[in-house]
């Protein structure tokens, strides 16, 4: 439609396995804003509220478990797979950074190890138990999360 010529694409898309990967390292970096409310439990908050309005939707649920599904198959989609989910990451692992500088939470985890004991539940409930990931449930991960990560 662009009026671009196929050589065009395949020169920096040899494949279509290459194109597809691109967009979706690319969607998955978009659309989730770094919030920085002043503090860690309205920061964390508004992130997985962020990422649970982007990933609860049917087509977004069904992209994700294909993912998941295909990288068993395949060693190139496992590591766009992964490249996905560390770029989506990488936004909660600065949330948990900054907490960190504030001292408002322990600094002996590694940011993405903090941070995965607040996105796992969200993923549980969307690949495994099929539960809503609504308000009350994010407040519950972030609460009960942030009470083992304080310092003591």
């Amino acid at each position: 439609r662009a009026g671009g010529h196929r050589t065009t694409l395949y020169r920096r898309w040899p494949d279509m396995a290459d194109l597809v990967a691109e967009a979706l390292i690319q969607d998955a970096a978009a659309d989730i804003p770094l919030p920085d409310t002043g503090n860690v439990h309205d920061d964390l908050t508004a992130l997985l509220r962020s990422i649970a309005a982007r990933i609860d939707t049917p087509k977004a649920s069904a992209r994700i478990r294909a993912l998941i599904s295909d990288s068993a198959r395949s060693p190139k989609i496992e590591t766009v797979v992964h490249t996905v989910f560390t770029t989506r990451f990488e936004v909660g692992e600065a949330v948990i950074a900054r907490a960190i500088t504030r001292r408002e939470i322990r600094d002996d985890l590694a940011p993405m190890t903090t941070f995965s004991l607040f996105i796992a539940p969200l993923y549980l409930r969307l690949l495994i138990t099929h539960q809503p990931l609504d308000h009350h449930f994010i407040d519950q991960i972030v609460d009960a999360g942030l009470n083992g990560t304080r310092h003591r």
